[in-house]
C-alpha cells in the first residue's frame, strides 16, 4: 500500500523536483500528526502528555518517507543523491534537529478569576509563589515555581493570571499548564467551554538577546527580551517581571478579544436568517426574543467597553517605559483596529435588533388601535339600537283600583261582654 501511495505521489508531482515532493508529503503527514497530538493533549484542560499513538504515527511516517525515496531513486537515481552517491538527509530528521525557541502561551478560561482566592489556595501555594504585580493594582498575579520545585532557575518559567480570566504562560511545559489550569478553574466565574478556550489559544515565541544596548521589543512574530535584564538569574528582578508583564498584558487582551469576537459571531449568526425573513415581509421574532437579543448584545458591549481591565492602561501612568512594550504588543496584535471593528459590528447588530423591535412595537400599537376601533364600533351599534328602540309605541298597562274591602260590623262593647 505504501509503495503504491508513493508511486501516486510521484506521478502527480512528476514535473516538480522529487526532493520537494517528498518534503511536501512528509510535511503534511507531520502536520497531521502534530495536530492529532495537540487535540489529544487536552481533555478539559488536558493531561498534556504525549499521545499513545504518536510512536505508531511517527513509524508510519518514516516508513512512508523511505518508500518515497526508494521509489524515486529507482526511477531517477541522481535525483536524491550527490555525485558521490551519498544519501540525502531525511526531511523529518532536519525537522527534529531544529531547536525550537521557548513559547509564550495565552489562554482565556473564564469571564473572571478571583485572584485573592487563587493566592490563598493551598494547592497553588504549595507549588507556586503567588504575588500581585503591583501594590496598587490587583488585576493580575505572578506565579513562579517554588525554589524546591524549580528545575532550572536560570530559565524563565512563569505564569501571569489576570482577573479577566486569561492566563499567560512563559516557557511552561504542557503538563504543568494543564495542571495549573485545573487548579485555577475552581476559582473561575463564567467558565468558558473547552472548545472555545482552546480555539482562541494563541502562542508567540520569545528569545533573549545577547547584544549590548538592545532593549526589549516586539520583533516580527516574537518577543525579544533584553539579555541584560532577562538572562540567567536576572530575570527574577522586579523590573524584568514588569517588562514581561507588559507584553503579557497586550497578549492577554488579544486573546480575550478573540473570545469576544467568537461570541459575537455566535450571536450574530441567527441574524442572517432573520434578515431573510424580513425580506419576505415576515417579522421573525416575538417581543420576548427581541428583548433577549437586546440584552445579549448590551451585555457584550458592557464587557468590552466598561468591564474589562485588560484594556485599561492605568497601571502605566507613572511607568511610560513599560507602556511602550504594551503598545508594541497591541500594535502587532492589531488590538485597536479589532476593538473598533468589534464595536462597529455590535452597532450593526443592535441596529438590526432595534429595527425588528420597532416593527414589533408598531404591530402591537396597530393591534391596540384596531381593538379600540372595534370597541367604538360596537358601542355605536348598541347606542343606535337603543335610539331606534325609543321611537317604538309603548304598551300601556292600566291597573284596576282595588275593591274596597267590606268592613265587618262592629258590635257594641256591651254586647261583646255578654
Amino acid at each position: 500500500m505504501y509503495r503504491r501511495l508513493g508511486s501516486m505521489v510521484l506521478q502527480r508531482l512528476h514535473r516538480r523536483p522529487l526532493a520537494a515532493a517528498a518534503a511536501d508529503e512528509t510535511g503534511r503527514l507531520a502536520g497531521r500528526a502534530s495536530t492529532s497530538a495537540a487535540l489529544h493533549t487536552h481533555s478539559r484542560w488536558a493531561s498534556a502528555v504525549q499521545p499513545a499513538g504518536a510512536t505508531k504515527t511517527t513509524a508510519q511516517q518514516e516508513r512512508f518517507e523511505q518508500l518515497i525515496e526508494d521509489e524515486a531513486r529507482r526511477r531517477h537515481p541522481a535525483a536524491l543523491g550527490t555525485a558521490s552517491g551519498r544519501k540525502r538527509r531525511s526531511v523529518t530528521a532536519s525537522i527534529r534537529a531544529q531547536d525550537r525557541s521557548p513559547q509564550v502561551v495565552s489562554i482565556a478560561i473564564a469571564e473572571s478569576l478571583n485572584l485573592y482566592d487563587i493566592q490563598s489556595d493551598a494547592t497553588v501555594r504549595n507549588l507556586y509563589t503567588a504575588t500581585f504585580i503591583d501594590d496598587e493594582s490587583d488585576h493580575a498575579i505572578h506565579l513562579t515555581k517554588r525554589a524546591e520545585y524549580a528545575i532550572d532557575k536560570t530559565k524563565i518559567s512563569e505564569a501571569f493570571v489576570f482577573s479577566d480570566g486569561v492566563v499567560v504562560f512563559w516557557n511552561v511545559d504542557p503538563t504543568t499548564r494543564a495542571q495549573l489550569l485545573r487548579d485555577l478553574e475552581r476559582h473561575a466565574e463564567g467558565a468558558y467551554e473547552s472548545v472555545t478556550a482552546h480555539s482562541e489559544l494563541d502562542t508567540i515565541g520569545f528569545t533573549i538577546s545577547d547584544g549590548e544596548g538592545s532593549s526589549s521589543k516586539m520583533d516580527g512574530d516574537r518577543f525579544v527580551l533584553d539579555g541584560r535584564l532577562h538572562a540567567d538569574l536576572r530575570h527574577r528582578s522586579h523590573d524584568s517581571v514588569l517588562e514581561r508583564f507588559a507584553f503579557s498584558h497586550a497578549f492577554a487582551a488579544s486573546v480575550k478579544l478573540g473570545v469576544w469576537e467568537a461570541l459575537l459571531n455566535s450571536l450574530a449568526e441567527p441574524l442572517a436568517g432573520s434578515t431573510r425573513k424580513l425580506k419576505e415581509g415576515v417579522i421573525p421574532w416575538s417581543r420576548k426574543d427581541a428583548l433577549r437579543k437586546c440584552g445579549e448584545f448590551a451585555e457584550l458591549r458592557h464587557s468590552i467597553n466598561l468591564n474589562c481591565l485588560l484594556l485599561n492602561r492605568d497601571i502605566y501612568w507613572d511607568r511610560p517605559h513599560l507602556e511602550q512594550f504594551y503598545k508594541q504588543g497591541s500594535r502587532y496584535l492589531t488590538i485597536p483596529r479589532r476593538m473598533q471593528l468589534l464595536n462597529s459590528r455590535l452597532d450593526y447588530c443592535e441596529e438590526t435588533v432595534r429595527m425588528v423591535d420597532g416593527m414589533l412595537t408598531v404591530r402591537h400599537s396597530n393591534l391596540l388601535e384596531w381593538m379600540i376601533i372595534w370597541l367604538i364600533v360596537f358601542e355605536v351599534l348598541f347606542e343606535t339600537f337603543h335610539f331606534y328602540k325609543s321611537f317604538e309605541p309603548q304598551q300601556v298597562v292600566v291597573v284596576q283600583p282595588a275593591v274596597e274591602q267590606q268592613l265587618q260590623p262592629v258590635l257594641p262593647h256591651d254586647d261583646r261582654e255578654d
